[in-house]
């Protein structure tokens, strides 16, 4: 039984300390969450509902600007970020490149000189 034991400490040694570093950070992240859930439990349902669609709202208009939403989201977002209402980030760059070809505010044509 002692030889079992001294394998088990020597295969413990080989773990990485990043792991257990990893590993009592999912734990602590755990224990917050709960304790968390149980305080958003007591609240009001009403600011849970508003708090909720803030964050809703706020990320859904990122994935849409930026086009980074995750995979499963991308046929959700696609017709949204296509149907032209919301600004996206890629049809800003598009607005800003000037005919000639180059980025940055449009110049004013130059005008004639106004007669005395």
């Amino acid at each position: 039984m002692l030889f079992f034991a001294a394998t088990a400490l020597e295969k413990v040694k080989a773990v990485p300390p990043m792991f257990w570093v990893k590993a009592a950070a999912v734990i602590i992240g755990f224990a917050v969450a709960y304790i968390v859930l149980q305080k958003v439990l007591h609240m009001n349902k009403f600011l849970i509902a508003v708090v909720g669609f803030v964050l809703f709202s706020i990320f859904s208009i990122v994935w849409v600007y930026e086009r980074n939403e995750p995979a499963f989201m991308t046929p959700i977002i696609e017709p949204i970020a296509n149907s032209g209402f919301f600004p996206t980030k890629n049809g800003a760059e598009l607005r800003s490149i000037n005919e000639d070809g180059t980025k940055g505010p449009k110049k004013a044509p130059a005008t004639a000189p106004a007669k005395k």
